[in-house]
Protein backbone atom coordinates (compact mmCIF):
# COMPACT_ATOMS: atom_id res chain seq x y z
CA UNK A 1 0.00 0.00 0.00
CA UNK A 2 1.11 3.29 -0.71
CA UNK A 3 1.68 6.02 1.76
CA UNK A 4 -0.28 8.71 0.32
CA UNK A 5 -3.33 6.31 1.12
CA UNK A 6 -2.30 5.45 5.14
CA UNK A 7 -4.39 6.80 7.47
CA UNK A 8 -2.68 7.37 10.76
CA UNK A 9 -5.62 6.66 12.44
CA UNK A 10 -6.47 3.21 11.30
CA UNK A 11 -4.26 0.47 12.46
CA UNK A 12 -3.36 -1.97 10.17
CA UNK A 13 -5.80 -4.50 11.76
CA UNK A 14 -8.83 -2.59 11.33
CA UNK A 15 -7.42 -1.85 7.76
CA UNK A 16 -7.43 -5.42 6.79
CA UNK A 17 -10.87 -5.80 8.67
CA UNK A 18 -12.77 -3.65 6.08
CA UNK A 19 -10.89 -4.86 3.20
CA UNK A 20 -11.82 -8.68 3.57
CA UNK A 21 -15.63 -7.08 4.73
CA UNK A 22 -16.01 -5.85 1.02
CA UNK A 23 -14.44 -8.90 -0.76
CA UNK A 24 -16.42 -11.00 -3.16
CA UNK A 25 -16.87 -15.05 -1.76
CA UNK A 26 -14.49 -15.55 -4.53
CA UNK A 27 -12.16 -13.00 -3.33
CA UNK A 28 -12.21 -14.14 0.36
CA UNK A 29 -11.80 -17.79 -0.18
CA UNK A 30 -8.63 -17.50 -1.96
CA UNK A 31 -7.30 -14.68 0.85
CA UNK A 32 -8.81 -16.70 3.75
CA UNK A 33 -9.73 -19.95 3.80
CA UNK A 34 -7.50 -21.57 1.22
CA UNK A 35 -4.51 -19.93 3.09
CA UNK A 36 -5.83 -22.07 6.28
CA UNK A 37 -6.94 -24.93 3.76
CA UNK A 38 -2.84 -25.16 2.59
CA UNK A 39 -1.73 -25.07 6.14
CA UNK A 40 -3.98 -27.92 6.79
CA UNK A 41 -2.45 -29.95 4.07
CA UNK A 42 0.84 -29.10 4.32
CA UNK A 43 0.85 -30.45 8.07
CA UNK A 44 -1.40 -33.41 7.16
CA UNK A 45 1.12 -34.12 3.60
CA UNK A 46 4.62 -33.69 6.32
CA UNK A 47 3.21 -36.01 9.03
CA UNK A 48 2.07 -38.85 6.41
CA UNK A 49 5.44 -38.10 4.58
CA UNK A 50 7.35 -38.59 7.99
CA UNK A 51 5.75 -41.49 9.36
CA UNK A 52 5.44 -43.58 5.82
CA UNK A 53 9.63 -42.95 6.13
CA UNK A 54 9.57 -44.26 9.41
CA UNK A 55 7.66 -47.09 9.35
CA UNK A 56 8.86 -47.91 5.73
CA UNK A 57 13.13 -47.86 6.42
CA UNK A 58 12.57 -48.53 10.78
CA UNK A 59 14.23 -45.54 12.00
CA UNK A 60 13.88 -46.13 16.00
CA UNK A 61 17.63 -45.15 16.47
CA UNK A 62 18.69 -41.76 17.51
CA UNK A 63 20.13 -41.35 13.69
CA UNK A 64 16.96 -42.18 12.36
CA UNK A 65 14.95 -39.85 14.67
CA UNK A 66 17.65 -36.71 13.56
CA UNK A 67 17.08 -37.25 10.25
CA UNK A 68 13.37 -37.52 10.65
CA UNK A 69 13.20 -34.16 12.81
CA UNK A 70 15.65 -32.84 9.78
CA UNK A 71 13.40 -33.74 7.13
CA UNK A 72 10.43 -32.31 9.33
CA UNK A 73 11.97 -29.18 9.14
CA UNK A 74 13.28 -28.81 5.56
CA UNK A 75 9.51 -29.60 4.50
CA UNK A 76 8.33 -26.95 7.01
CA UNK A 77 10.88 -24.58 5.46
CA UNK A 78 9.64 -25.36 1.47
CA UNK A 79 5.95 -25.04 2.72
CA UNK A 80 6.47 -21.89 4.14
CA UNK A 81 8.16 -20.46 0.99
CA UNK A 82 5.44 -21.77 -1.49
CA UNK A 83 2.78 -20.26 0.90
CA UNK A 84 5.00 -16.73 0.82
CA UNK A 85 5.76 -16.81 -3.00
CA UNK A 86 1.48 -17.24 -3.00
CA UNK A 87 0.01 -15.04 -0.94
CA UNK A 88 2.81 -12.62 0.63
CA UNK A 89 3.48 -10.58 -1.85
CA UNK A 90 3.07 -13.29 -5.02
CA UNK A 91 1.46 -14.21 -7.72
CA UNK A 92 -1.86 -12.75 -6.29
CA UNK A 93 -1.12 -9.61 -5.46
CA UNK A 94 0.42 -8.93 -8.61
CA UNK A 95 -2.48 -7.54 -10.66
CA UNK A 96 -2.48 -4.95 -7.77
CA UNK A 97 0.33 -3.57 -7.89
CA UNK A 98 -0.09 -2.30 -11.73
Amino acid sequence: MSEHLRDPEVSDKQALRIVRANLSWKEWFIQDYARYLYWLGALALDVFIILWIYQEFDLGDALGAFMLIFLGILLGFLEYRGFALVWEKGFLEADEED
